[in-house]
């Protein structure tokens, strides 16, 4: 099932073909473009606007849900799925080594049910 799993993910993803880029004109005409000098980003403000977000809104234009479940999270539900036995592909990005996303076997809801009641994108 793991492997049946693995093929799905690599296959969602769009393979790029890099010989039919358009080509980037270096003529700008006379129109005057200003360089932005300096580019300042504070953490305070990058907070204010993350702790913003409504966790029961859809998801933006990069396709991420706001309320994402913290790598910590997936790897401790992973093992305790592990533990029970439940069947489940624990989803790690590359090269990053970063775990992403956990899919599930089909299996009946009472299984899981204990295991998940806590994650709120489960419910």
């Amino acid at each position: 099932m793991a492997e049946e799993l693995n093929r799905y993910f690599v296959s969602v993803f769009t393979k790029e073909y890099t010989n039919n880029l358009p080509d980037v004109l270096e003529d700008r005409g006379s129109r005057e473009i200003e360089e932005l000098e300096e580019f300042c980003i504070w953490q305070g403000i990058v907070l204010d606007r993350l702790m913003g977000l409504k966790d029961d809104k859809s998801c933006g234009p990069d396709g991420l849900h706001p309320k994402v479940p913290d790598e910590e999270s997936l790897v401790k539900l992973s093992q305790r799925l592990t533990e029970e036995q439940v069947d489940h592909k624990l989803w790690v990005e590359q090269p990053e080594n970063c775990p992403t996303c956990l899919a599930l076997r089909p299996c009946p809801k009472e299984q899981v049910q204990g295991l998940m009641k806590n994650l709120k994108l489960l419910k």
